[in-house]
């Protein structure tokens, strides 16, 4: 499918990620020149070399993005050496993983340093860029848990729904300038290092890895979810690459549940 995309520059953020990988694979056969960016170069420059191997027009910037001095530096880089920035795609949202209902206030500073604030310092640096061209669209991978309840994920998914809340700000500020702000809510992605998990934790009970999965959904996510698997990063890829695309021109401010169903929903 033709996305309109050909030659367009995306920023990808959280680009050696399992979502951002797939992202930027899909965006590639549509012929988008894509900047990515994450904290680790080894990752980010296997990246970057996979896809120019491609014929894809490639950079890789190396930032952390819970550093709004970063931030700053990162999106004039692109827009000086690359191309102005036609979307941005946030997938950065790291989580601490035990429960933080009742944690300390170090774990509720991370998730927001690391989860909330990207998304800002993001939006602050490309969106009025973007308004003064009149075109532009921004994704920010959200959470399923941004609107459920999980008491484990209490202080991640607080944050996550702070980057829901201020993408739809975003989203209003921006409404009348050719530009847009979308969020994508995904259930729970099938990463590599869940895959691994899943695998280990089945060949240690003998069953399957089936069987695993559809525990983890009763158990860990309290049954929430209609299907019996998770989502493939590939998945919310394709998601993303709507939202950004023209195919999707008055799709704006919405919260884009990709997450097989959802008994609370």
């Amino acid at each position: 499918m033709d996305l309109g995309l050909q030659d367009k520059v995306v920023l990808i953020c959280g680009a050696s990620g399992d979502v951002g990988v797939a992202t930027a694979e899909l965006l590639a056969e549509e012929g988008a020149a894509l900047a990515l960016t994450g904290r680790s170069p080894a990752p980010l420059d296997q990246l970057v070399g996979k896809l120019r191997d491609r014929g894809v027009r490639a950079t890789g910037v190396v930032a952390d993005l819970a550093d709004s001095g970063q931030v700053a530096r990162l999106v004039e880089e692109v827009e000086s050496d690359f191309g102005p920035i036609h979307g941005l795609v946030n997938t950065v949202g790291p989580n601490i993983d035990r429960p933080q209902l009742y944690e300390d206030d170090e774990v509720w500073r991370f998730h927001f340093e690391n989860v909330l604030m990207p998304a800002v310092r993001l939006g602050r640096e490309v969106l009025p860029r973007m308004k003064a061209r009149g075109a532009g669209s921004v994704v920010n991978l959200v959470a399923t848990s941004a609107r459920y309840y999980y008491t484990r994920l209490a202080s991640y998914a607080a944050m996550k729904g702070a980057v829901a809340h201020v993408s739809k700000a975003f989203a209003k500020d921006v409404a009348n300038s050719g530009v847009r702000v979308n969020t994508v809510h995904p259930g729970w992605i099938y990463k590599e290092s869940t895959r691994r998990a899943v695998h280990e934790q089945a060949v240690a009970e003998g069953v399957s890895d089936q069987d695993v999965v559809e525990q983890w959904l009763a158990v860990k996510a309290d049954g929430q979810f209609y299907t019996s698997r998770f989502g493939e990063p590939e998945e919310y890829a394709r998601a993303i690459a709507f939202l950004l695309s023209d195919a999707s021109s008055y799709v704006n401010g919405s919260w884009f549940a990709v997450d097989g169903g959802h008994a609370a929903g």
